[in-house]
């Protein structure tokens, strides 16, 4: 897993702009984006106790999260991440589910463990 920093910075609209017809030239844009943009909608999965969000808030050093994303409302494509966060650095690790997958998950009575069963799996090799 390769950990990297991972900075938000907010810019300017005039900043986009510039940023937009500079990288133009040496880019070409994502045709899977809708007018230079993804609309993206994420599920996130915690614990009874909230235990993901409240290491967030606390400022945990070490923590992680798990979620499941589509883009752009197509749920043919769905993802199942793992983000991982220690000291200031970041890693995810992702998988594609199918539909069927993804509802499995949702339908869980333990959809978290299952989450962690499915991230064990790629990271031993081992799968059902």
């Amino acid at each position: 897993m390769q950990y990297r920093h991972e900075w938000k910075h907010e810019i300017s609209v005039f900043d986009v702009l510039c940023l937009r017809q500079r990288l133009s030239s040496v880019m070409t844009p994502d045709p899977h984006a809708r007018g230079g943009r993804y609309f993206v909608r994420s599920l996130y999965f915690d614990d009874l106790r909230d235990t993901a969000l409240r290491e967030k808030l606390d400022g945990v050093s070490r923590r992680e999260k798990f979620r499941l994303r589509c883009y752009n409302g197509d749920d043919s494509y769905l993802v199942l991440e793992k983000k991982s966060k220690v000291g200031g650095l970041c890693a995810k690790e992702q998988t594609c589910l199918t539909r069927p997958q993804a509802q499995a998950l949702l339908d869980s009575p333990t959809p978290l463990a299952d989450v962690y069963r499915h991230f064990e799996k790629l990271e031993t090799g081992y799968m059902d």
